[in-house]
C-alpha cells in the first residue's frame, strides 16, 4: 500500500481493519515500506489503531527499504 498525506495513511489504517474483519480476526498487522523512517516517524505513526466499526486492532509497522 502507498500512501501520498496523512488521510489516506488513516484510509489503509480503516481498510486494514475491514480486511481484518473480513478474515475474522481480532488483530491485523499492516506493514508500510517506505524509503526511509525520519526522527519521531515512528512514534507518531507505528501506534495500534482500534477500529470501532469492526472492532479490530491494527499494528502498523514500518519498513525502510533504503535511503
Amino acid at each position: 500500500k502507498s500512501y501520498k498525506d496523512e488521510p489516506a495513511y488513516r484510509r489503509a489504517l480503516q481498510q486494514a481493519a475491514e480486511y481484518g474483519r473480513e478474515l475474522k480476526t481480532d488483530v491485523i498487522w499492516l506493514v508500510v515500506f517506505v524509503e526511509y523512517i525520519p526522527e519521531g516517524y515512528r512514534e507518531k505513526y507505528e501506534t495500534d489503531y482500534s477500529d470501532k466499526k469492526t472492532g479490530v486492532t491494527v499494528k502498523p509497522v514500518f519498513a525502510a527499504t533504503g535511503n
